[in-house]
């Protein structure tokens, strides 16, 4: 059978729920970035560790984290790095095992684009079944071995996890060369070389004045739309959706400045993809996102640096709040 695309409507979208942020966070859920994980149990300080538990209420896991810290582990070498990056696996699991984030793109999808549908997904399910599964792995010599989970009573394999990153990454890259095509089009600049090289100082220009109009805001939006499975927004909804999606959009802006005026090649970085993933779930203003990536908070501006916070930040809301 056919599935329909949702459908958006003026009516559906709230004007002032971007508007709404609580300086203190007191209001607020926070998902933890990999490295975040991985930085409690390389310290191993235990004051943070039972506030962390303490607060274990507020915090989630996002689909995208799970698959990271599964990659962390398929890609060990020795026991002693599997042993600590299994603990970051069972932190997360403990912390926020049972309220997992769909995959990004369906979180956006669900709540943004079709508000009002739960947000109770397979790709959740999914997440939470490969957790409990890789905590049974035991030592480095089980790696790239299926494992029977009696629970469900399928195997799991390291290979379906990697295989659903290159997905996410491929996707990616065609979405932003959407952009790019969009871009070099409508900013006037087709008939521009671009094969790898600096952009002169003019075309720069003309490339930054694009970015600041509301005409990138509606391309991005509309090819975003398109990317994860809606109908095209109306054309009065554009700018609204694009405040719910201004620090993923803020962050693929500076990717695709650096490849249109410097020759970056987004598609030889593959870490770009999951951390604009990441970012994709502050479409929900009651969420926070914790990371030490120093790299991907330079890429946004400092309205949104606000909900992207790092992990000393984060523990210091915590024992405030």
């Amino acid at each position: 059978m056919r599935r329909e695309k949702p459908t958006m409507g003026s009516s559906r979208v709230d004007p002032l729920r971007d508007q709404r942020r609580n300086a203190n966070f007191r209001d607020v859920d926070f998902y933890l970035d990999t490295n975040v994980y991985r930085h409690v149990v390389e310290t191993g300080n235990p004051s943070v560790t039972e506030l962390l538990k303490k607060s274990r209420a507020r915090i989630r896991v996002a689909a995208v984290t799970v698959l990271e810290l599964i990659e962390d582990i398929a890609t060990c070498k020795n026991q002693n790095k599997f042993s600590e990056r299994k603990k970051a696996v069972e932190l997360a699991r403990w912390l926020g095992g049972k309220k997992i984030l769909p995959a990004d793109g369906e979180f956006v999808l669900r709540k943004i684009f079709h508000p009002g549908k739960s947000l109770s997904s397979q790709s959740s399910i999914q997440a939470k079944r490969w957790l409990d599964a890789v905590v049974r792995y035991w030592s480095v010599a089980q790696l790239g071995q299926p494992v029977r989970h009696s629970a469900w009573h399928v195997f799991f394999d390291f290979r379906d996890v990697a295989s659903r990153l290159n997905k996410m990454r491929i996707e990616y890259v065609e979405m932003l060369d959407r952009y790019k095509n969009a871009i070099i089009k409508n900013a006037g600049l087709s008939s521009v070389s671009l094969h790898g090289g600096s952009l002169t100082g003019p075309y720069r220009e003309v490339v930054n004045r694009y970015f600041k109009t509301e005409d990138w805001k509606a391309t991005y939006v509309t090819i975003h739309a398109r990317a994860v499975g809606a109908s095209r927004p109306l054309p009065s909804d554009l700018l609204l959706l694009w405040r719910r999606l201004q620090t993923p959009c803020e962050f693929s802006t500076t990717i695709l400045r650096q490849s249109i005026c410097d020759g970056y090649r987004y598609d030889k970085n593959a870490n770009d993809a999951l951390d604009e993933s990441h970012l994709r779930y502050l479409c929900d203003d009651s969420l926070v996102f914790v990371t030490d990536d120093a790299k991907l908070r330079s890429k946004i501006s400092d309205e949104s640096r606000k909900r992207v916070i790092s992990s000393a930040d984060f523990i210091s809301v915590l024992r405030e709040t």
